[in-house]
């Protein structure tokens, strides 16, 4: 069976790879990290691992961003060829048989693909034959239970139920089964052990349980005479607790009652005070003139304007007093005018005497022009001081003229509006107005406490819960009435209370006791046909545990006579195998070793040294190289021996790297020889295997 093409997609480092094989041996070239392990790791996952496994280790090979892998694989062969695909996203898988058409799909089916095409559906197996990796060319023992279960099968005629190894495992499982002595899960001996100490335990007390039952009969007559007179009592005393209880509840109910019956006619008193006020508010304004607010507001305005006036008037009149005493202190001007001509009289007449009669005269006129200069400034000085005192006298006169007529105006306008509302006067249209508003703020004060005490509700509707009340009330008293014999105090009430609880528990005591005891007596009176059960079970406990201990015996021996035809059975296996892997070391190693000798019970195997002349133990005598020479070719017998005629391809992931040359060559020379029946992928960092291969990969 060669592998002819190889896809992998999202896969380790490969995004989309494909790869195509030829028969014969196909190197697989490239440096470190180029992806030649993950190809085989592909290969193996393609033939082995569940496409629906959920395992950390198949997860974190995903290539980083993706959520699954698909890898496919196409087998040829004489028997036809093959597509295996298996998507890790889907946990989908599927073989299928290209010109058939043939599907192999569940994971049992696939199982039956692989050993029917390779002649290996172990993964554990082929890693131990087919599959050489890098520093693991003498990993074989680690497989071994794998490697004797498929030789035994193939010497048995490959049917799985006659396998020793199978047979001996469901041994070794029953016999777990049936000694095992851990506490978690015993097995059946423990158990039939510890079900027989409680049995004997479960006897036991069931005989001093019967010892004890007429203890018990005694004691439950005691108990019930007891718990017949606590129930008497408790009812007495409940009953009477009630009747105090309904009589101090009617009294709260009273009380509760008469202070709402208290508050609701507390209200409606106030509400019809209220009421009352109003109306007499009313009636104390009824027929009083409602005096506009405007109008007011004028009269108090215009009395203000009056006042402001009277007193600038009053301020005039004394500024007019001034210019007055001052006009009558300069008096009148007659007597200087009189003067001043007389004066100018006499200055003309010496002036024309002078001119006339004697120039000299003429000089005489000289003491008048001086006079008549001085006479004249004074008489114009009096002139206009006379002057600026009357224009001031005549504006000021003005001026109170005009604040007289404003304030008669200002007088006519309160009269007016006095007169509109029938007063004598503003004063007492003032007192009247302030009146009147006076009574308005009570009304508004006594209707907002009106609706206050409403609050939302209206008159009726108090009246009404009154009325309820009041029958209430009355029902609530004829009660007290009847039951008014037992009020008691509140010391009294708590101490029946006491009593009452105290009684209860008691009671519940009681009953507690008398329960536990009818069942111990139901217990034991049944005890004689229960003793006689536990006695039957335990005696079929020890006949169970006989039995099981004559079984464990059977399987043991059954167990190791199968060993031993197991190792018989291998006998002639082991013989194959050492005469192959003999014929192989020979050619590998030149004849310098060519006996091999295999351990019958673990497939581990010794070489006979010509040097020592003595059977020796690979690993620790010999060096690296000569111990992976033994082991490639023990691995190439095991793979022809197990596999037939199947012929499974061989992949090689640089297993030769402690070979030197000579041992290279001569390992090359072995694989050309298996590689005219078997499929050969070699992968390698080397270019020592290009001569030999049949089709070259490079991988960048």
């Amino acid at each position: 069976m060669n592998i002819s093409k190889l896809n992998i997609s999202n896969f380790g480092k490969f995004s989309d790879f494909e790869a195509s094989f030829a028969p014969g041996i196909n190197v697989i070239k490239g440096r470190n990290e180029a992806g030649k392990s993950t190809m085989v790791e592909a290969i193996l996952n393609a033939l082995f691992t569940d496409a629906s496994s959920k395992k950390r280790s198949i997860k974190d090979r995903f290539k980083w961003g993706t959520e699954g892998a698909r890898i496919e694989v196409n087998l040829s062969s004489s028997e036809g060829d093959f597509n295996l695909n298996k998507d890790f996203l889907s946990g989908v898988q599927i073989a299928e048989e290209n010109r058939s058409h043939n599907k192999w799909e569940t994971k049992e089916h696939w199982g039956n693909f692989l050993e029917s095409k390779l002649g290996i559906s172990n993964e554990d197996l082929f890693c131990a034959t087919a599959c050489i990796r890098q520093n693991e060319i003498a990993l074989i023992s680690g497989s071994s239970d794998a490697l004797r279960d498929k030789l035994e099968s193939i010497i048995t005629g490959g049917q799985e139920e006659v396998i020793a190894g199978k047979v001996i495992e469901n041994l070794n499982k029953r016999i777990n089964e049936i000694k095992k002595s851990g506490a978690k899960e015993p097995g059946i001996l423990k158990r039939l052990e510890s079900e027989a100490e409680d049995l004997s335990y479960e006897v036991e007390k069931m005989s001093r349980e019967m010892e004890a039952m007429e203890a018990r009969r005694r004691e439950m007559a005691e108990v019930t005479s007891k718990l017949d007179f606590t129930s008497q009592e408790l009812f007495k005393k409940q009953e009477m607790l009630e009747k105090w209880q309904s009589a101090v509840k009617a009294a709260e109910e009273k009380r509760e009652l008469e202070r709402r019956y208290d508050d609701l006619k507390g209200k409606l008193d106030e509400l019809n005070a209220s009421q009352q006020k109003v109306i007499e508010c009313r009636q104390q304004i009824s027929g009083k003139p409602e005096i506009r607010k405007q109008d007011m507001n004028l009269v108090d305005e215009m009395e203000s304007r009056i006042r402001y006036l009277e007193s600038k008037l009053h301020n005039l009149e004394s500024d007019e007093k001034v210019p007055k005493a001052d006009l009558e202190k300069i008096g009148s001007l007659a007597f200087l005018s009189v003067l001043n001509v007389v004066n100018s009289l006499a200055f003309i007449g010496c002036l024309a005497a002078g001119f006339f009669l004697n120039p000299i005269i003429a000089l005489g006129s000289a003491p008048f022009l001086v006079t008549q200069i001085f006479l004249f400034a004074k008489l114009w000085k009096q002139y206009s001081r006379r002057t600026a005192l009357e224009n001031q006298f005549r504006f000021i006169g003005e001026r109170i003229s005009e604040v007289r007529q404003e304030i008669e105006g200002g007088l006519d306008t309160v009269s007016q509006i006095v007169a509109k509302y029938e007063f004598h006067s503003s004063i007492q249209m003032r007192e009247s107005h302030s009146f009147i508003e006076d009574i308005h703020r009570k009304i508004n004060d006594e209707t907002a406490r009106y609706e206050s005490i409403l609050a939302g509700k209206n008159q009726k509707d108090l009246q009404q819960l009154l009325n309820q009340v009041t029958r209430d009330l009355a029902v609530i008293t004829d009660r007290l009435e009847f039951i008014g014999i037992f009020a008691v105090n509140i010391d009294d009430l708590q101490k029946l209370k006491t009593e009452v609880e105290g009684l209860s528990r008691e009671r519940v005591r009681l009953e507690g006791k008398k329960n536990f005891l009818i069942e111990q007596l139901e217990l034991t009176e049944g005890g004689g046909e229960q003793l006689s059960s536990f006695q039957e079970r335990l005696e079929h406990n020890r006949m169970m545990y006989e039995r099981y201990n004559r079984r464990l015996n059977v399987y043991k021996m059954t167990s190791t006579l199968i060993d031993e035809a197991r190792t018989e059975i291998l006998k002639s296996t082991a013989v194959f195998l050492e005469n192959k892997v003999g014929e192989y070391l020979s050619g590998i190693t030149s004849g310098k070793y060519s006996k091999i000798r295999f351990d019958k019970s673990n497939l581990e195997f010794t070489v006979f040294s010509s040097e020592k002349q003595d059977w020796v133990s690979p690993d620790q005598v010999l060096s690296r190289g000569t111990v992976d020479q033994i082991y490639l070719c023990a691995r190439l017998a095991l793979l022809n021996f197990i596999t037939a005629t199947q012929k499974p391809f061989i992949i090689l992931d640089d297993p030769f790297v402690h070979f030197d040359a000579d041992r290279t060559q001569k390992a090359i020379s072995l694989l050309k020889q298996m590689s005219t029946d078997y499929q050969v992928l070699l992968f390698t960092t080397s270019d020592n295997y290009d001569s030999c291969a049949n089709n070259l990969i490079n991988l960048q």
